[in-house]
């Protein structure tokens, strides 16, 4: 029996086999689909508070994923230690740069807004993805009280774009 967290180490292992090249395109034309896709003209839906929570709570989720599809990038597959901290570095960046991207591109879009609440759930999520994928990849230890503000911070991000002022 596998012990648990292996399927998943497994998985990242096979990932970082994969060619330089697919591993850079993929979070790029991911969310370039979820981008496209989000800036038709929106449906009409009655509002809703539990829409309203997850819809921000999404930005978490996507941007943690892009995140992490920019680490496993851009590490070497064949050594994941050499240079993390760069890789880490650069991840983030990226996915918060592609946020404000992605939010100054939805003030042109017809019902649609840019949201400088939507871009800090962005990069909490992006920070919470780096932190579990970097301890993941065997670098270091998690520090359970960052971890815990971290997720702390990607839940206030959430409730502020949802119920703050902007």
């Amino acid at each position: 029996m596998r012990a648990r967290g292996d399927w998943s180490r497994a998985i990242v292992e096979t990932w970082l086999r994969q060619p330089a090249a697919v591993r850079a395109c993929l979070p790029l034309t991911t969310m370039a689909l979820l981008w496209w896709s989000s800036s038709r003209t929106p449906t009409v839906l009655e509002p809703s508070q539990l829409r309203a929570v997850l819809h921000n709570g999404m930005h978490v989720v996507a941007y943690a994923a892009l995140a992490g599809s920019w680490l496993l990038a851009l590490v070497r597959g064949d050594d994941p230690h050499r240079r993390l901290t760069k890789a880490v570095v650069a991840s983030f960046l990226l996915s918060v740069a592609y946020g404000a991207v992605d939010e100054l591109h939805q003030s042109f879009v017809p019902g649609r807004d840019c949201s400088i609440s939507d871009w800090m759930t962005d990069g909490a999520g992006s920070a919470l993805a780096l932190m579990v994928l970097r301890w993941h990849l065997g670098v270091g230890t998690v520090s359970w009280p960052h971890l815990a503000l971290l997720v702390a911070t990607c839940l206030a991000c959430v409730a502020f774009a949802t119920w703050g002022p902007w």
